[in-house]
């Protein structure tokens, strides 16, 4: 029976004291005494838009909910501040208005597999950072016990009433492998990305920062070099509103501008007689300077990438973003393109070419997922660079 005292409801053997959980948001706790119990939150109060590609989905999620027989499960990875718990509470207020309830897992709790199998109504379940709260078992600690198994049956569906499981996290391998790329357990995997240049200038306009032509081409040219997320992009709206420059907020606000993150840049270029070149390597982007240093290699006829033939170079501010191409590269081709780099030539690609500007055609400048890029790096190593 389901049993409530003030904010606390628990769920215990006997006569039914309540029919079902009322459609509002619970806490799910635990003591070592009276073991599992609920605790109801505030009213999730009104939220704010959502920009981008998930925008709406939230209803197709409901909608896909409604419509299975068994359980909904949906993975929402991705970086800090990209829109993850934004998009959790809009969720949660669609299953309110469809009189689900939404019990929120927050800590490693024993028994909670069993916990949820005890309710028999349909409900949503959140597990924000789920690989932080419970973690899997690895190669390196086969001890470690792993956490994640426990809700397997559960996602399968053996038993009990349908249940829409929402687990979030940062870190998507560390997510168990019978977890991902299953349908028949998480049916959705939203992945959320840092926004492009358009959706950067947007939003900013959107909080009520009004930018200059020259400051949005900025923001722009930023965007298709460094991950902005939407946290950032509300501490640039304040300064920008408070009066303060774009130039002065971006080398002032606590954001990465030449570590971390905005290291990640994989550049390509095609020189006018169709060579193509690549750096492959985690080269530094400071969006508060001009440009940023490549070392770029020839994978076709230097397989073993033992020396970089050219390298110089990209000069931010003299590259305006063109279009996105089917891999999802920015992709520069304007006529200003030669006064955009000073790459040369190194010695290593001949004595006749040592030290001459290379001829561009093209320029490709790719963001790479983190963890792709430390494993290249780490393989890089072994080589000397030039």
């Amino acid at each position: 029976m389901i049993i409530e005292d003030g904010n606390i409801v628990r769920i215990v053997g006997g006569t039914k004291a309540l029919d079902e959980l009322e459609p509002t948001v619970y806490l799910l706790c635990w003591e070592k005494r009276s073991g599992h119990y609920l605790v109801k939150q505030p009213e999730v109060q009104s939220v704010e838009k959502i920009f981008g590609p998930m925008a709406g989905k939230e209803k197709k999620v409901i909608k896909t909910f409604e419509r299975k027989k068994g359980n909904t499960g949906i993975i929402l990875s991705g970086d800090k501040g990209l829109g993850k718990s934004l998009f959790c509470r809009h969720l949660m207020l669609q299953c309110l208005e469809s009189y689900i309830p939404v019990i929120i897992v927050r800590d490693l709790i024993p028994g909670t597999a069993n916990f949820i199998q005890s309710i028999g109504q349909p409900c949503m379940f959140v597990f924000d950072e789920f690989e932080k709260i419970f973690t899997k078992s690895t190669d390196n600690d086969s001890e470690q016990p792993d956490n994640q198994v426990q809700f397997l049956s559960l996602l399968d569906g053996t038993g009990g009433a349908k249940r829409l499981f929402v687990i979030t996290c940062n870190e998507l391998w560390k997510i168990n492998e019978y977890f991902v790329d299953r349908p028949g357990r998480f049916f959705y995997h939203f992945r959320f990305t840092p926004p492009d240049g358009p959706l950067v200038v947007k939003y900013l306009k959107a909080l009520g920062a009004k930018l200059k032509r020259e400051e949005s081409d900025k923001l722009n040219n930023i965007a298709s070099f460094m991950s902005l997320n939407f946290d950032v992009l509300h501490a640039i709206a304040e300064e920008i509103k408070a009066g303060y420059s774009l130039d002065e907020t971006l080398n002032d606000l606590n954001v990465s501008n030449g570590s971390e993150r905005s290291k990640t840049m994989q550049v390509t270029i095609i020189t006018e007689d169709n060579k193509t070149f690549t750096n492959f390597e985690e080269d530094y982007f400071d969006p508060s300077r001009e440009g940023v240093y490549v070392h770029l290699y020839n994978p076709a006829s230097n397989p073993d990438w033992d020396g970089a033939l050219c390298g110089g170079n990209i000069i931010i501010k003299r590259l305006k973003f063109k279009e996105t191409n089917d891999k999802g590269e920015a992709i520069y081709t304007l006529s200003n393109l030669p006064e955009a780099h000073d790459i040369k030539w190194f010695g290593c690609a001949g004595k006749k070419l040592a030290n001459k500007k290379v001829n561009i055609k093209e320029i490709s400048i790719k963001i790479m997922p983190r963890q792709e890029r430390t494993q290249l790096f780490r393989a890089r190593q072994i080589y000397d660079y030039v």
